[in-house]
């Protein structure tokens, strides 16, 4: 986005949406095809996906918008300070973190992308949030995965919507603490140690190889 204006670059929305169901990983190929399922798209070979593709993109476009409306609503950080950390981290391994506990603050707050989606009990758009969703994702928020295997059963969409909610306070947490150690490391007590006890905080709960899958 760009200000209060949402901006959807579609080609590369595609283009990202079609990798994802040629390569798909292991881990993310029962969520697609619940996803294709959920569309209406009960032939998954690849040809036949390619015929109803729209229907995925409809659905992959408004996770993007309501993940841009919990974005403008608060990321979690303070917006000045915000700007400071992503130029003082440029390129570094706590940035890539920072910028994903962001996302993922604005994806689990009240009025984020999976709270519109257990309100609406969209298992489309559900599955393919899932099967899009990376290792940091999965990481940090362990309990919304777990939750996505029993959506089918009765409390189903309740224990998600559970385990969204708590995902958010622990992300939240995380960027309280990143704020709090950026603010005493610019004020001077420990310029130097600033990024590696960033990047520690972040990462404690991360296994090996997180970040790749």
């Amino acid at each position: 986005s760009q200000g209060q204006t949402i901006i959807i670059r579609r080609e590369a929305a595609r283009m990202a949406l079609w990798d994802t169901i040629l390569y798909a990983a292991p881990s993310a190929r029962r969520a697609l095809a619940v996803a294709l399922d959920a569309c209406g798209i009960r032939d998954h070979r690849p040809a036949a996906i390619r015929q109803e593709f729209a229907r995925l993109i409809r659905v992959q476009e408004r996770l993007f918008i309501r993940h841009e409306l919990g974005e403008m609503r608060g990321g979690g950080f303070d917006r000045a300070l915000w700007q400071q950390m992503v130029a003082a981290f440029s390129g570094s391994r706590a940035e890539i973190l920072l910028r994903r506990v962001k996302d993922l603050i604005a994806d689990t707050a009240p009025g984020g992308t999976l709270a519109s989606l257990c309100r609406r009990r969209d298992l489309a758009g559900l599955a393919l949030f899932i099967a899009l969703s990376d290792g940091l994702a999965k990481a940090y928020l362990p309990g919304l995965f777990a939750a996505f295997d029993r959506v089918g059963e009765p409390h189903g969409w309740g224990d998600l919507a559970a385990a969204a909610a708590e995902g958010h306070r622990r992300l939240a947490l995380l960027a309280e603490g990143a704020a709090a150690i950026f603010r005493e490391g610019a004020a001077g007590a420990d310029p130097p140690g600033l990024q590696e006890r960033i990047d520690r905080l972040l990462g404690r709960d991360l296994e090996p190889n997180t970040e790749s899958s």
